[in-house]
Order: C-alpha cells, then structure tokens, then sequence
C-alpha cells in the first residue's frame, strides 16, 4: 500500500525541527546533556511555529538546517530570507530574537507578548523597529492576546491542571 507515516519522506517533505539548539549536545565533545526543559526553550520553539505561521506553512527549519545553525552560531542566509518575508518589523524582530542561540538572550513569553503588543518604532528591549509614523501598521498581536488569552492559558496551565494532566 502507499507510505505510511513517521519516516522522511520525499526530499520536498523533510521533518520539521522545533527543538531549541541547546537541546542537542555532543558526547565525544564532552558537553553535558540539558538537566531540563526550560521555558527558552518553549520559546525557541514559538519562534519557529511564528515563523512559520507568517509564512503559510513553510517550514522554519529541518534537522540539518538547525544543526548547521547551531554549529555556525549565525543566522543562516535561508533563515534571514525567510524573516524577511515576515511583513511586520516588530514581528520579524520578535521571531529572530525569538531564534537567538543563547538560552538566556530569549525573553519570556510574557515579555515577548508585552512587546508585541505595543505600538510599532518604540524600544522593545532589543527589538526595536523603524516607526511608520502616527498611523503606521497595528501592533502584530491583538489586544486579547494579552487581555485574554494570556491570562486564560497561563490560569490552566499553573492553577487548572495539575503537571501530570498536563502531559496526559
């Protein structure tokens, strides 16, 4: 019968990647593993499913793109070409920061929402933007991004669900 799920697929079809670079590391170079999974992390990970979401579906990385990423320590030239197709500044700043190698450069989910919420040209903590002037574009969030649903997620993650419900 036809191909079934889980392997690669055809070239056109590759896997994608949402895991953050830290996650990886090498035995024989004698790196540790990451003790555990962190919110940077999760936010890695936002990144790439932004990117994507700004994109139509194209995917952010593959297995070898994030490896390569990794090991070069730079913004691959594929990557910086799809950031650039990403119309909002602010937005296309959020995810690349989003993107960043160091764990501790990526803000916090609450921090990125702040952000991305705020009118457009102001200091957003490294994400500045070129302003377009007073009727410039909208902020790339909608106001209930952070009036609502923020607060609503963030309640069932920490009060509603216990961690173990929370996996099942």
């Amino acid at each position: 019968g036809g191909g079934g799920g889980g392997g690669g697929g055809s070239r056109g079809e590759r896997q994608r990647c949402y895991l953050a670079p830290e996650r990886f590391y090498a035995r024989r170079g004698g790196e540790a593993p990451p003790a555990a999974v962190t919110d940077a992390m999760d936010i890695f990970s936002v990144g790439c499913v932004f990117i994507e979401m700004f994109l139509n579906g194209e995917r952010t990385f593959d297995l070898g793109d994030l490896m390569e990423y990794r090991r070069d320590g730079t913004i691959l030239p594929a990557l910086q070409q799809k950031l650039n197709k990403i119309e909002s500044s602010t937005m296309r700043a959020a995810c690349k920061h989003m993107l960043s190698l160091d764990p501790g450069s990526r803000l916090s989910a609450a921090e990125y929402l702040e952000r991305l919420s705020s009118s457009p040209g102001t200091d957003k903590g490294g994400l500045t933007t070129s302003s377009s002037g007073a009727d410039g574009p909208a902020a790339p969030m909608p106001e209930c991004f952070g009036s609502v649903f923020f607060p609503l997620f963030k309640r069932l993650r920490c009060e509603a669900l216990s961690p173990d419900a929370r996996i099942a």
